[in-house]
This record gives structure tokens, sequence and C-alpha cells, in this order.
């Protein structure tokens, strides 16, 4: 358990190694008669935690949680409870694919709790909301992706950076020659245009 453990402290979080070698820990301290103590240091993190959730008012505010949480995942790794606490953070914090993965870690080690039966359901819920969410996102990056193309189609003839050069006469004697560029951009239905001189003489 204990070259587990040190592993996992290399392991990239989230990287493939680190989701074998938690599958591995757990699997190692469920053979283990008694099971592995819980460090007091998972224990205080893991009050930390809920202290945390409570005080969460939004989505964005779960950060500290998942972090209390997640130091609590990482002392003891084999531990069901604490991956059922960080799961339920990333679920409140509506970052699905993290709260898939550590549901399933607890139900891996948990796989008779009392609760087990819930969490499966709520792994398929998340996973529905999951694939929900990847629709819209791609829905939207393709309707952005149609304005930005009506736009082209309509000033793109216009956009872009053009060189020019000006005379101009100013008095009786004075010739001036300006040398520069143009660029015009749009925003909305707006073109604007925009000079820049590189010099005169």
């Amino acid at each position: 358990l204990q070259q587990y453990t040190a592993a996992l402290a290399k392991a990239q979080e989230g990287s493939a190694d680190d989701q074998r070698i938690r599958e591995a820990i757990i699997r190692v301290a469920q053979r283990m008669s008694p099971r592995p103590v819980i460090p007091e240091e998972a224990r205080n993190r893991m009050i930390r935690g809920r202290a945390a959730f409570k005080l969460a008012k939004s989505p964005a505010d779960m950060k500290n949680a998942i972090d209390e949480f997640r130091r609590a995942v990482n002392s003891a790794p084999w531990l069901g409870e604490s991956y059922f606490n960080l799961a339920l953070a990333f679920e409140k914090a509506e970052n699905y694919p993290e709260a898939i993965r550590n549901y399933k870690l607890y139900l891996l080690a948990e796989p008779s709790h009392k609760e087990s039966a819930l969490v499966r359901d709520k792994v398929v819920e998340l996973e529905y909301l999951q694939e929900r969410t990847q629709k819209e996102r791609l829905e939207q990056q393709h309707a952005l992706a149609r304005a930005k193309a009506d736009e082209d189609a309509k000033f793109g003839h216009l956009l872009g950076s053009w060189q020019f050069e000006s005379s101009t006469q100013w008095g009786r004697e004075m010739n001036v020659k300006l040398i520069g560029t143009l660029t015009f951009t749009h925003q909305g239905d707006a073109v604007e245009g925009r000079v820049q001189f590189r010099g005169a003489y």
C-alpha cells in the first residue's frame, strides 16, 4: 500500500496513471485485515471540506471545498467517503466529468454500501447531463461559427489592411507625400476604419 501511495504522489492528477493507481490502492486496502487506519490529515481535511461546502453559495464557491476534499482523498486514497465528498463537491460545481470519476471510485471502494445503488443512479444522471452540456457547447460553437461566416461574407471585401501613398499640396511651395496603412475592422453591423501614418516627406 505504501508503494502505491508513493507512486500516486508522483502521478499527474486526473491522468490514466493516477486512475490506475487509485483503483489498485482501493483493491489492496479491501484485502487488508484490519483495514488501513485513516490518517488524521484525511479526517481534518474532510471536516474542513464539509465546512467549506456549507459556506458555498454558488458553483464557483465550491473551489475551497474541492481543494479540501482533494487533500483528504490524497491522504487516504482508499477511503470511499473521501471520494464521495469530492464527487459531491464537483457535482455542485457542475464539473460533471470529475464528479462521475470520483463517484465511480467511491463505488469501487464501497460496492456494498447502502447508498451505492443511489450513487449508481446518480452516475447515470450525471452522464446524461454531461452529454447535454457537451451538445449545447457544440451548438453554441457552431452558431458562433455561422455568425462569423455571415459577417465575413457581408464585410469580407472591406476588411484587412491596405497600404497607401497620398500626395497633397500645402501652400504654394510645399508638396507633401504621406505613406501609411488603412485598416478596416467590424463590430456587429458597423465597419471602422483606422489610419496609421508611417512617414511623410
